[in-house]
């Protein structure tokens, strides 16, 4: 009996120590990542940068909270992990984790606890809301994945220094440009997120092409615009970021003159004039609300407040004394009727604010892609709702508060 007792555990060891091997070698199929290849991630700002070569490659707008902070290396790589906790298999849309995991060591864990992952929340990416990891894009995720090996070390810290200055105090030695390429958005269609989509949106808005909203997620208003980008520019509409589409894009610049003959457009108008006139009124922060070429409410609003702004009669008609301002008026230096404020700086502009100022935020905000839905110099809902999500694209606290950190984020754009 004592000798059939010794068979058996004997034979559940050798069944341990198989399931063992095969466990460790499932999670380290790639040798250790070079020293010249690592990840910075800043929570201070939700950014992730990473270097290959000692060079920044690119950097990316991710989720953090309570992540820890010190020095990691990735330990393991896996393809659509499955949610334990939530019972939910890899590669399901409603897996939290995304379909790429790269685990880090941190705290002493084996990679299974902390990773830097995708998520089925895209609205997430660039706030303080993990429990512990660091979510991406899932398609930003994927070109991760396919960069780092196991051992690829990782940086993460809570830094008001660049990211060249954080390699830096970590050991790392950094040369090239400090400036990541910026992304490339040909190939980019309805159901694309991240970074270049955001950018995307960003230029056909600055068009006068609304997105209604720049979050990085490319739905049926981005779809609606560059459609009629494309349509614009004798463009095949197809709704795809092609090389042609592409071209056109690098091409275009915010603010472009009306053509002389929207001279006597008026509420009731159509045409190709129109749209010109709805483009350069949108680039200009009055927005259309849409780009159509029907000269209807909307269009007759921001007209209004377009002459209301420039001191001109308010009639609503594109008369000689309106279309030589808006010929002389540019997307990136809009003009008032008195000296505004600097966005380098200026007062503390919160809900309730009026004034040039606030005019002067809501024009840079709208030419950004931050909608305020509309130029009125007041500080009302629709520009509080812009304010944060710019805050929270570009890493701030989304307050709605414009004081110094907000200022110096929109004097850099």
């Amino acid at each position: 009996m004592a000798k059939k007792k010794t068979k058996v555990s004997v034979l559940f060891l050798a069944v341990i120590l198989v399931m063992g091997t095969l466990f460790f070698s499932a999670n380290k199929t790639e040798a250790a990542g070079s020293t010249t290849h690592f990840i910075v991630i800043n929570k201070a700002n939700n950014q992730l940068a990473y270097y290959k070569n000692n060079k920044l490659v690119r950097t990316f707008s991710v989720a953090t909270g309570r992540t820890p902070e010190g020095k990691f290396r990735i330990v393991n790589k896996i393809v659509n992990r499955p949610y334990y906790t939530g019972k939910i298999p890899g590669g399901d849309p409603r897996n939290p984790l995304g379909n790429r995991w790269l685990g880090i060591n941190a705290r002493g864990t084996n990679g299974t606890t902390y990773a830097i992952h995708g998520n089925n929340n895209p609205s997430s990416i660039g706030k303080y809301i993990s429990s512990g990891c660091v979510r991406m894009y899932d398609n930003e995720v994927e070109w991760l994945f396919s960069q780092v090996t196991v051992g690829t070390p990782v940086v993460i810290t809570n830094s008001s220094k660049s990211f060249d200055a954080i390699a830096a105090a970590n050991g790392y030695k950094v040369s090239g440009s400090s400036q990541p390429s910026q992304p490339a958005i040909s190939g980019l269609k309805k159901g694309s997120r991240g970074n270049e989509v955001r950018t995307l949106q960003q230029k056909l808005t600055s068009l006068g092409y609304d997105t209604k909203g720049v979050d990085g997620i490319f739905g049926n208003n981005t779809d609606t615009a560059l459609r009629r980008f494309q349509k614009d520019r004798g463009l095949s509409v197809n709704g795809v970021v092609d090389s042609a589409t592409q071209k056109a894009l690098n091409g275009a610049k915010p603010g472009v003159k009306p053509p002389a003959t929207s001279t006597g457009l008026k509420k009731g108008s159509r045409g190709n004039e129109v749209r010109a006139l709805q483009q350069k009124l949108t680039s200009l922060g009055f927005s259309t609300k849409g780009i159509d070429g029907v000269f209807g409410n909307n269009t007759d609003a921001a007209l209004r407040q377009f002459q209301k702004a420039r001191g001109l009669s308010v009639t609503g008609v594109v008369d000689a004394a309106t279309q030589k301002a808006l010929n002389g008026t540019t997307a990136s230096k809009p003009s008032s009727p008195s000296k505004g404020p600097s966005l380098t700086s200026g007062p503390i502009l919160k809900l309730g604010s009026k004034g040039d100022a606030v005019k002067a935020l809501q024009q840079k905000l709208t030419s950004l892609g931050f909608n305020t839905q509309g130029v009125d110099g007041m500080f009302g809902s629709n520009t509080s709702a812009a304010v944060r999500k710019f805050q929270s694209a570009n890493g701030l606290a989304a307050d709605g508060i414009v004081g110094p950190n907000t200022y110096k984020a929109l004097s850099s754009k």
